[in-house]
């Protein structure tokens, strides 16, 4: 079959099961095996063995009642089982009718059916930027042994199995992982010896859009799954090479951790049902850290966030012991946007990286102007004449947001020229529109393009230096051309260009690009979602501070998959066939992290998911590059506060010796959910949810013991409880020091207090309304606990009066 036809035939299987299919998930009555004492032999506190005997047995008896209350539900009526749920959840995937949905929601033993939901799919310098080199890897044994036997889960498009970042290495080869249970699946485009000790796992779920058992592998046709698993555990040393231009070495934050690849997203988009079962089948094959570079834009009509399944599958994985990372979303920077909600999950916020491309033209008359662009020089250092798009436009009505649109141009006048775009409205400018005036240009054979942008414009030419170009382009801002006035009209532009007296044509050539580290780092992307969390589609507000962590996210270098078809993702445009690209969003952040967290648990192997959240919260940094408290771009640049950043930038180094953490377990966030209503019928819902009841519930949810304190409904005094738990190997004393939110009386009590080696403490925040009066919006203020070790851990306060 022409492969054309077959990738044709793949969308339309997919796009006519998005119209018509009805994929519903249900929960039923009963245990999962990670919750079933009897089984599992565990207590609360402990880690799951998904591995014995008497956890199969239960998995196939749990399947096995799936398939009998479907078959005596539906009989002779059409339906397809596409997943068993028994690890993580109690339950089943299928695809029926609206009206067999109502049916088995009826059933008894069925406790809850909801509607499929789709989730989207949401580096050279990092490393130096987070001082990995001097700070986390020495304390590792150096950048030979950093994140070694810790497996990273990575739940997304797949991976390229040819990629040099997750190559083998025989010189100092990947030994086995005994605790890594899962499997390869080889086939087409992923051979066997593609799971060479570096990638351990690769495995495919994608029943919702067609595929069935055994079909397909986790090869990534996409590119976004594989630049996420390079960029937290990629190799070190890798070559970025991009069109003959070498942009440095690559290497992923625990270039020794091993990589288990779970395919569950497809282009942009994954189903809730492949994802939760790719989540259970990484959680049972013994991952330890667990990326998901993707979300819902919408928030779930669930009574709660957290009661959500897919929410309630990170809970369970928690409870095993899996350290679970999700992107905070790309929905920024409007106010409550985030999309990744629990407590028990680690939210990742995008910042910048300070990296910056430099592009430059050079005219006729020697004079250079400086400009945003990442591209190859025009050929052979040559200039090349200068031609304004308006001067070759075919037609009238001529606008600059035909410049897009090369059908519209003269493809004669256009061809080995220099083609500029004048640009004077703020509607066509940005990311998109430029790499559309990219393509535009070489279509008609352009030797590069310029756009010049009217110094009206509030475009900031630095996104443009973070996105490849397909030809020699670049955008000038004309806002920074003080020195050339006669630059800011169109008439002036032209003038300006001086003719040479060999072709009696202005004339130009686009430079070769060089890279600055001059920009303030780090700065929240507009892009990046923000808090404050919410509790339901509603909108009311939940005490659970998010994001959790701001992490590199813009302009991130990282593998990529040379098939990617050109539908799929924009950026797969650029430099087709390329092996590497910058790519910007939460999805690069999170990975970040995730390989942090990867170091962390190498170091810390007995910590809990809790210790390792609040090691890097507690820890982080609120400064940036240029001494102030970090800021946030919306329409504008502005001071950042905890529903831009979290608990600010992560600090590697000091969060693999953070001296005290908070800590929490399985029971404390039933507890937390517990808190969150008062009625009977809540609290059956939660043990429904939990397979726990709320006999230890407590008094309110702001008393969850995280590394942050957010009390959303303020109109009165509160106390704050929190527990600190030491992992130092020394005794140390911790004083506290309060920035009191405006408007709102703070005591810390005790305000000294002193841990010996890995004791507890506990300590209260009582909180109040200054003159009583309820506050207008969220205010911010911060715990500092300085012990006289060198240790101090900050813990963000958010107030309201919702």
């Amino acid at each position: 079959m022409d492969a054309s036809l077959w990738i044709w035939l793949l969308v339309s299987a997919s796009s006519i099961l998005l119209v018509h299919a009805e994929v519903y998930i249900a929960l039923l009555d009963g245990e999962p095996v990670v919750h079933n004492k009897a089984t599992t032999k565990i207590d609360s506190s402990s880690f799951v063995p998904l591995c014995s005997d008497q956890v199969q047995i239960y998995s196939s008896y749990l399947t096995a009642q799936h398939d009998f209350l479907l078959a005596s539900t539906f009989g002779e009526e059409s339906y397809t089982k596409l997943y068993s749920y028994s690890h993580l959840l109690h339950g089943f995937a299928v695809d029926i009718t609206e009206e067999q949905a109502a049916k088995l929601k009826s059933t008894q033993g069925v406790k809850l059916v909801t509607k499929e939901r789709i989730m989207r799919a949401v580096t050279t310098y990092t490393p130096k930027l987070l001082d990995l080199q001097h700070g986390a890897w020495p304390q590792l044994g150096g950048l030979k042994h950093a994140g070694e036997g810790i497996v990273i889960g990575i739940v997304d498009t797949g991976i390229n199995p040819d990629h040099p970042s997750f190559a083998g290495n025989s010189k100092k080869p990947f030994r086995p992982v005994p605790h890594y249970k899962g499997k390869c699946v080889s086939g087409h485009g992923f051979p066997a010896s593609a799971c060479n000790g570096k990638v351990i796992g690769a495995q495919l779920f994608g029943k919702s859009v067609g595929y069935s058992n055994g079909d397909g592998t986790a090869f990534d046709a996409d590119g976004h799954g594989s630049h996420v698993a390079s960029t937290a555990g990629g190799n070190s040393g890798v070559p970025v090479v991009v069109d003959g231009v070498n942009y440095g070495l690559a290497s992923g934050m625990a270039p020794r951790a091993r990589i288990a690849v779970y395919k569950a997203v497809f282009g942009e988009n994954g189903y809730v049902s492949d994802i939760i079962a790719a989540i259970e089948q990484a959680v049972r094959d013994g991952v330890d850290i667990l990326n998901l570079s993707l979300g819902s834009e919408n928030v779930t009509d669930a009574t709660s966030v957290f009661m959500d399944p897919f929410e309630q599958a990170l809970l369970s994985a928690v409870h095993a012991g899996v350290y679970v990372v999700q992107s905070a979303g790309n929905l920024g920077p409007a106010k409550g946007s985030v999309r990744s909600f629990s407590p028990w999950v680690m939210t990742v916020a995008a910042g910048n990286t300070g990296r910056h491309y430099k592009a430059s033209v050079q005219l006729g008359n020697g004079k250079t102007i400086d400009g945003q662009g990442l591209s190859r020089p025009t050929p052979q250092r040559k200039s090349y004449p200068i031609l304004m798009a308006e001067d070759s436009y075919v037609g009238s009505n001529y606008s600059e947001k035909r410049c897009v649109d090369s059908s519209r141009f003269n493809r004669s006048l256009v061809r080995g020229t220099i083609f500029v775009c004048q640009y004077s409205s703020l509607d066509s400018i940005s990311i998109p529109n430029v790499l559309s005036v990219a393509h535009a240009a070489k279509n008609l054979s352009a030797a590069g393009f310029a756009m010049l942008l009217d110094p009206s414009s509030l475009y900031d030419g630095y996104m443009t230096s973070l996105y490849s170009l397909p030809i020699p382009g670049l955008v000038i801002n004309t806002q920074t051309l003080s020195s050339t006035p006669e630059l800011l009209t169109c008439s002036y532009f032209r003038s300006f260009w001086i003719t040479t007296p060999q072709t009696k044509k202005a004339v130009a050539r686009i430079n070769k690009n060089s890279v600055e580290y001059n920009r303030t780092v780090p700065i929240v992307t507009p892009y990046s979602s923000r808090g404050p969390n919410l509790l339901n589609n509603k909108g009311e507000p939940v005490d659970v501070l998010k994001p959790n962590i701001l992490a590199p996210g813009e302009g991130i270098w990282g593998a990529w998959s040379p098939s990617a078809p050109v539908e799929t993702v924009s950026l797969s445009l650029v430099f087709p066939g390329s092996k590497f690209v910058l790519c910007s969003g939460t999805s690069m952040a999170a990975p970040h992290i995730a390989g942090v967290a990867a170091l962390i648990k190498q170091k810390h192997p007995s910590w809990t998911p809790a210790m390792i959240s609040s090691s890097i919260m507690t820890t982080a940094s609120v400064v940036d590059s240029k001494g102030g408290i970090i800021q946030a771009v919306t329409d504008h640049l502005v001071i950042g506060t905890p529903f831009d950043f979290g608990a600010g930038f992560v600090n590697v180094s000091a969060a693999l010796d953070p001296g005290i953490v908070f800590d929490a377990g399985y029971q404390d966030y039933v507890s937390f959910m517990c808190s969150l209503n008062t009625t009977q019928a809540w609290k059956d819902a939660v043990k429904q949810a939990t397979h726990s009841d709320c006999s230890i519930a407590m008094d309110a949810a702001y008393n969850l013991n995280s590394p942050s304190i957010t009390v959303s409904s303020l109109k009165g005094n509160v106390v704050v409880q929190r527990r600190v738990s030491s992992v130092s190997d020394v005794a140390e004393t911790y004083t506290a020091a309060l920035v009191r939110p405006e408007n709102v009386t703070a005591d810390i009590v005790p305000a000294t207090f002193t841990l010996g080696p890995h004791q507890e403490a506990s300590f209260e925040l009582r909180l109040g309304l200054t003159d009583g009066k309820l506050l207008a919006d969220y205010v911010f203020g911060q715990l500092m606990l300085v012990g006289d070790r060198g240790h101090s851990a900050r813990v963000f306060i958010t107030v309201a009066s919702k």
